[in-house]
Protein backbone atom coordinates (compact mmCIF):
# COMPACT_ATOMS: atom_id res chain seq x y z
CA UNK A 1 0.00 0.00 0.00
CA UNK A 2 1.15 3.52 -0.67
CA UNK A 3 -0.10 6.54 1.27
CA UNK A 4 0.76 10.05 0.11
CA UNK A 5 0.71 12.93 2.59
CA UNK A 6 1.42 16.38 1.16
CA UNK A 7 2.20 18.84 3.98
CA UNK A 8 4.69 21.64 4.61
CA UNK A 9 8.01 20.59 6.15
CA UNK A 10 7.78 21.63 9.79
CA UNK A 11 8.82 20.21 13.15
CA UNK A 12 5.14 19.73 14.05
CA UNK A 13 4.42 17.74 10.87
CA UNK A 14 7.56 15.60 11.26
CA UNK A 15 6.55 14.74 14.83
CA UNK A 16 3.04 13.82 13.66
CA UNK A 17 4.48 11.52 10.98
CA UNK A 18 6.70 9.76 13.54
CA UNK A 19 3.65 9.13 15.73
CA UNK A 20 1.58 8.04 12.72
CA UNK A 21 4.31 5.57 11.72
CA UNK A 22 4.48 4.13 15.24
CA UNK A 23 0.71 3.60 15.45
CA UNK A 24 0.47 1.87 12.07
CA UNK A 25 3.61 -0.18 12.62
CA UNK A 26 2.05 -1.61 15.79
CA UNK A 27 -1.46 -1.97 14.34
CA UNK A 28 -0.20 -3.84 11.27
CA UNK A 29 2.34 -5.87 13.31
CA UNK A 30 5.19 -4.85 11.01
CA UNK A 31 8.91 -4.97 11.74
CA UNK A 32 9.32 -1.67 9.90
CA UNK A 33 7.44 0.88 7.82
CA UNK A 34 9.22 3.21 5.44
CA UNK A 35 8.59 6.92 5.36
CA UNK A 36 10.12 8.84 2.48
CA UNK A 37 10.17 12.60 2.09
CA UNK A 38 11.51 14.90 -0.56
CA UNK A 39 11.21 18.58 -1.45
CA UNK A 40 8.92 19.68 -4.25
CA UNK A 41 9.30 23.01 -6.01
CA UNK A 42 6.25 24.48 -7.69
CA UNK A 43 6.94 27.15 -10.26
Amino acid sequence: MKVVVDVPDSAKNRQWMRQFKGRWKARLKQLELWLVSYPIEVE
